[in-house]
C-alpha cells in the first residue's frame, strides 16, 4: 500500500514539473527608454558643452544691452536653440528719461523639431480676476525631464514688467543664481537638458 501511494505521489510530482516547464514565453513589449534627469548624462547621451561666453553690445550711454545667439543642440550642422536678451543697465538708469522701451527680457526659441518645457503662472489684474503667463520651466539638477507635460517652442525666460500691483510676475529665471536647466525635448520621443 505504501509503494503504491509512493508511485502515484511520483507521478503527480513528474506530471507537475511536466506542466510547469511548458509556460508560453511572455510578450513584454519595447523596452522603455530610461528616465532623464536634469544635469545627469552617460554614455547612452549625446552630450556637448560649449565654452563661448555671449557678448552683449551696449549702446553709446551704455544703458541698453542686447545680445543674440544660437546653438546647433544635435550638432547636425542647423542652429536649433536661439536667445535673444535684452537688459538695462543699472549703474545708467538715470539716464532713463521715462520707462524704458524695451523692458528687459530673455526670450528663447527652439526649431527643426526641438521644444522647452515651460509651466504657467496665474496673477492677479483686479476685481477679482487673473490672468495667466506662460515661462521657459527652470529646473534644478537632477529633477525629471522626461515626465514634463507642458512644452513649448517660443517663449520668455523671463520678462520685467512696469512696476504695480497687478502686473505680471517676471519669472523663475529672473532671479537664478546658480546653474538651472532647461528641459528640451525632440519631437516628443528624445528628451535632454541645457545647462546655464
Amino acid at each position: 500500500m505504501l509503494a503504491k501511494s509512493a508511485h502515484i505521489l511520483l507521478f503527480f510530482l513528474a506530471a507537475l514539473a511536466l506542466l510547469s516547464c511548458k509556460k508560453d514565453p511572455i510578450d513584454i513589449g519595447p523596452a522603455d527608454p530610461p528616465p532623464v534627469y536634469a544635469g545627469i548624462h552617460d554614455t547612452t547621451f549625446q552630450y556637448f558643452e560649449y565654452t563661448r561666453g555671449l557678448s552683449i553690445l551696449w549702446d553709446a550711454q551704455k544703458l541698453y544691452g542686447v545680445c543674440m545667439d544660437s546653438l546647433d543642440i544635435d550638432k547636425d550642422g542647423t542652429f536649433d536653440f536661439f536667445m535673444t536678451l535684452h537688459i538695462l543697465n543699472p549703474d545708467s538708469l538715470h539716464l532713463l528719461p521715462g520707462l524704458p522701451e524695451p523692458f528687459p527680457y530673455c526670450k528663447l526659441h527652439t526649431i527643426n523639431g526641438f521644444e522647452m518645457a515651460s509651466y504657467e503662472e496665474n496673477y492677479y489684474i483686479g476685481l477679482g480676476q487673473t490672468r495667466s503667463i506662460t515661462f521657459i520651466d527652470r529646473l534644478d539638477f537632477n529633477e525629471r525631464v522626461d515626465v514634463l507635460s507642458d512644452w513649448l517652442t517660443s517663449g520668455n525666460m523671463w520678462a520685467e514688467n512696469p512696476g504695480g500691483f497687478v502686473t505680471p510676475p517676471y519669472g523663475d529665471w529672473h532671479d537664478a543664481s546658480s546653474e538651472n536647466y532647461i528641459a528640451l525635448n525632440k519631437e516628443g520621443q528624445k528628451y535632454g537638458w541645457v545647462k546655464l
